[in-house]
């Protein structure tokens, strides 16, 4: 499996990870003192899951649609845990970067990156070029 597609597929597994751990620890925090012992298990099998029909998707022939969702999919978590990481280290930036201006933030660059890939995955499709 070449490079982009490895990546494609741990990303998407990423994305779901954070979005399950997300969703389930806030669904849970009201009846569950310590819900993110709840969510991140979900998160780990949301993960898995995901990122092994994305490896099975991509195995086959994708469209160049298809391809730009999934880039675009995976794009959200480079870009999530990219602002985290900054957010961390540079202490001048944790005004700026809130969660929601990172949630914000990491979906506007992976429509970008759904949209360059597909773009791109097109124009290559394209016999006529």
């Amino acid at each position: 499996m070449s490079l982009s597609r490895t990546a494609t597929v741990l990303g998407v597994g990423l994305t779901a990870f954070l979005v399950a751990t997300v969703v389930v620890t806030e669904l849970a925090a009201s009846a569950v003192e310590f819900s993110l012992f709840l969510g991140l298990p979900a998160g780990v099998v949301a993960g898995a899951v995901a990122a092994g029909l994305v490896h099975r998707r991509l195995s086959r022939v994708a469209s160049p649609p298809v391809r730009g969702v999934l880039a675009g999919v995976a794009a959200v978590s480079y870009a999530a845990f990219a602002l985290f990481a900054v957010r961390y280290a540079v202490s001048a930036a944790r005004p700026f970067l809130s969660t929601a201006t990172v949630a914000i933030v990491a979906v506007a660059v992976g429509a970008v990156a759904g949209l360059a890939v597909g773009v791109r995955a097109e124009r290559d499709a394209d016999p006529a070029d």
